[in-house]
């Protein structure tokens, strides 16, 4: 009874109890450890298990993953893909949504958008990687959203001005996808 109660506190992710005679219960517990935030009101540990505390223990600077439930082992594993292979030239991965129809979208920590899509990932990320050695870091200030989608290069798209929203609202961008078709 005690380890249920214990493992209804959604901060412990596994607990042991063990007796002690004659009148001593010895408990020990492992914290949750979070990775990423999981969308609006959840966490995922390094398990890829999602669990959901007080909105106001969340804690802010963790990357936030979301897309299909039952997909959250691949989002992380892609996320620290994505990462680590953005990290080789200084950018930070803040975001990483996952659609319905599978089309992967990254937010940077500095809000500027890449979209993936659905295949050829690791190449689209290499060709974005090389752009941005060769010259497409000196613009970075300027733009605002990156489309890998193409089969044999990008369009990068100028950053919206300080007034104006950066992102589309999400139906308007899934919109674009659908024309797309690649997502």
């Amino acid at each position: 009874r005690v380890r249920r109660q214990l493992m209804d506190e959604p901060w412990i992710q596994g607990a042991r109890i063990r007796r002690i005679w004659p009148d001593t219960l010895r408990v020990a517990v492992v914290e949750q450890v979070p990775v990423a935030r999981w969308g609006e009101q959840a966490l995922l540990n390094e398990d890829a298990d999602i669990f959901a505390p007080e909105p106001a223990s969340i804690p802010l600077n963790l990357a936030r993953l979301d897309g299909p439930l039952g997909d959250e082992d691949e989002i992380l594993r892609r996320y620290h893909e994505f990462s680590a292979r953005l990290a080789d030239v200084g950018l930070t991965v803040a975001a990483v949504h996952l659609s319905a129809r599978h089309a992967w979208t990254l937010r940077l920590g500095d809000d500027r958008i890449i979209e993936l899509g659905r295949h050829d990932l690791e190449t689209r990320l290499t060709r974005l990687v090389e752009a941005y050695r060769r010259g497409l870091g000196e613009a970075w200030a300027q733009i605002g959203h990156v489309d890998l989608r193409y089969p044999n290069g990008f369009a990068v798209g100028a950053r919206a001005p300080s007034n104006l929203p950066q992102a589309a609202p999400r139906h308007e961008q899934e919109q674009r996808d659908q024309d797309k078709g690649d997502v």
